[in-house]
């Protein structure tokens, strides 16, 4: 694993009371970019915090840490009574009780208490920042993409899923924002777009940020795997720049090499009207492929009879949508499928 250092650190510890333990809570600033969160609440993911640090020395960023002495769950106790429970379910009523019940004891004291520690952990988060990314690492077989495919038992939770039959299916993303499923399966990366409506709550992040309709991003690699483990929380910390806010987006592909390094201004038209804008453009050696996304103008629906062009030589490009009225007419599916660009040199 190895980024070049960029960033350096201020590094703050909070101590918060919880029952009779002192909880450290470690804020490692990179540079002040308060568009950049991760939020590290196990500690016993040493993976998953050593890939964050890497990559905010070289983006800038904030790491929120819970210091645990290297154990996952959380342990107070309250009048000479036990509590215990896992970080990453205290962030609502149900998770915490849900929690308590399932390693032991429970009081309404105690959900008082875990509830403070929660709302003091996400007071450290800036209302500016754009996403918030939780890193995790797992055990080979014990969580995987898998958990939320038709035959998983959380398949509930999920309103798509994107399986890449290349990539080991332990390591995937789980976001609550379509803008980010669309491009992390444009990377063709194993992704879950959580059902914000009926997901169970158990008390995650992924749940909060979920119910607020907020962006959250959990980035999920087995334990040891830093080196994959940055390549994707690389691709998921810098989220696509919307030109219209009244746009959907949409993923495209272009079996060709363009050089599309101003993508952000290149528009796309239908007629003389312009409909939509690209807005970012990578090439992949190994399919041979320029992809990325793009986005267009909420009245202007797409259907399956319609084709993309882009046609001149950069930077003179000129992308348009024609339409075959020969072809059957479907609404295009966003979340599965992707735009096929024919390029004319």
């Amino acid at each position: 694993m190895k980024v070049t250092a960029t960033y350096t650190l201020k590094q703050t510890e909070f101590i918060y009371r919880l029952g009779d333990v002192d909880i450290g809570v470690v804020v490692y600033k990179y540079n002040n970019n308060p568009g950049i969160v991760l939020v590290g609440p196990h500690d016993d993911e040493v993976t998953a915090i050593e890939v964050s640090k890497a990559v905010l020395r070289k983006t800038g960023g904030t790491l929120i840490k819970i210091n645990n002495n290297r154990q996952r769950l959380v342990s107070f106790r309250i009048h000479g009574s036990l509590f215990q429970f896992d970080p990453n379910r205290m962030f609502t009523r149900q998770g915490i009780i849900m929690s308590l019940n399932k390693y032991g004891n429970y009081s309404p004291a105690a959900v008082t208490k875990i509830s403070g520690f929660a709302s003091f952990i996400l007071s450290k988060i800036s209302p500016n920042t754009r996403n918030v990314i939780a890193l995790h690492n797992n055990h080979k077989g014990q969580y995987s993409i898998e958990t939320y495919d038709n035959k998983g038992n959380l398949y509930r939770d999920s309103r798509a899923v994107y399986t890449d039959s290349t990539r080991d299916k332990d390591d995937f993303f789980l976001t609550t924002d379509e803008v980010f499923y669309n491009k992390i399966r444009g990377y063709r990366y194993n992704v879950i777009l959580q059902n914000n409506s009926v997901a169970f709550d158990d008390g995650s992040l992924s749940i909060y940020y979920g119910k607020k309709n907020k962006s959250y991003v959990n980035v999920e690699a087995e334990h040891g795997k830093s080196d994959e483990q940055l390549k994707m929380l690389m691709i998921a910390i810098n989220p696509p720049k919307r030109k219209s806010k009244n746009s959907v987006l949409y993923n495209y592909v272009i079996p060709d090499s363009v050089d599309l390094k101003n993508a952000g201004n290149l528009k796309i038209y239908f007629g003389e009207k312009q409909v939509g804008t690209l807005l970012s453009a990578s090439y992949s050696p190994v399919f041979h492929t320029t992809f990325g996304q793009l986005e267009i103008e909420t009245i202007y629906t797409l259907y399956s009879n319609s084709d993309f062009f882009l046609t001149g030589k950069p930077p003179n490009l000129k992308m348009e949508v024609r339409i075959d009225p020969t072809r059957d007419k479907k609404p295009v599916d966003r979340l599965k499928e992707t735009i096929r660009v024919n390029f004319r040199k």
